[in-house]
Formats: C-alpha cells, sequence, structure tokens
C-alpha cells in the first residue's frame, strides 16, 4: 500500500461513495485528500481533511477503503503527517458510528479519545467523536521504525 497525491476531486468522491452518513453532497469542495493504492495502482482507500479551523488548529478527517489491509504503519504515518506537519492542525476529529467496532478499536489503539454523542446521526442513531492531538500523536508507538521516528517530524511526504 501506498500514499498517492494530487487526486483530490476523485479520492474525496471515492471516500463520499464508502460512508453512508456524508450523504448526496459529498464532503466540501477546497478539502484535501490524499489517496490508498494497492500494488496494482488502484485507489482503496482514501483520508479527506475538511472543515479546516486554522484559528483553532482543528480539522476534520474523514476516511474510507475498500481493502481492510489499507492501513499500514507507513500509510497511517503519512496519512497523519499532513494534518499535523503540513497543515499544523493542534488537533484531527472523526465522526463515526458506534457499530463500527473494528475503526473504535483501531482509533483507540492509535492514541483517539472518543465521546458519545446522542442522535448525532439522527433521532434514533448516536454517533462517535474521536480527537487525536498532536501530542498523542507523536507519542504513540506505531511510528518507532519509520523514518522520522515517533515524533513524526521527518520522513513523510505531503500532499
Amino acid at each position: 500500500m501506498k500514499c498517492v497525491y494530487g487526486l483530490s476531486v476523485p479520492v474525496r468522491n471515492f471516500i463520499a461513495e464508502h460512508i453512508a452518513h456524508v450523504g448526496p453532497g459529498g464532503l466540501p469542495e477546497g478539502s484535501y485528500s490524499i489517496g490508498v493504492a494497492d500494488d496494482a495502482n488502484q485507489i482503496v482507500g482514501g483520508f479527506c481533511y475538511h472543515d479546516w479551523r486554522k484559528e483553532n488548529g482543528v480539522c476534520e478527517i474523514s476516511g474510507a477503503s475498500t481493502d481492510r489491509h489499507w492501513l499500514t504503519r507507513q500509510v497511517l504515518f503519512e496519512l497523519f503527517a499532513f494534518p499535523f506537519n503540513k497543515l499544523g492542525c493542534q488537533m484531527v476529529v472523526m465522526r463515526h458510528k458506534p457499530e463500527d467496532k473494528a475503526l473504535a478499536r483501531m482509533l483507540g489503539a492509535y492514541g483517539f479519545k472518543t465521546v458519545r454523542l446522542p442522535r448525532m446521526f439522527g433521532r434514533d442513531a448516536d454517533g462517535l467523536i474521536s480527537t487525536l492531538t498532536v501530542e498523542d500523536w507523536r507519542a504513540n508507538g506505531f511510528h518507532r521504525n519509520y523514518e522520522g521516528g515517533s515524533d513524526g517530524r521527518q520522513g513523510s511526504r505531503t500532499h
């Protein structure tokens, strides 16, 4: 798996197609996107960085994939190096459904903190907000063997 740059619109559309709660309007234009391609150079996933609030240092992230092996350590590093190192985010936020137990486990292992919000996705549909600060990202152990070490300051290709 490898990160693919320069395909913001197709990657944004791919993500919107695979996240039911995004809806027909899709993800915001002007957002940044990074795709993830398999060995055959087919897009199998991606992240969209949207609703960037520079004054607060916060952006929302949305991601999706059709391949459950898409988040290698190197891909994780690059996907999070972009908001933290390039945009200067101090925190990223992700909205997701509680039914996605695998995503919740992965986010927790990666250092995200999660809060449940009643009715976030409708009258009978609670939601989860998961947040990751730059300090928690730099402190996690996922990047120790990746170029640049665990602080995430070097070794990334950015958009």
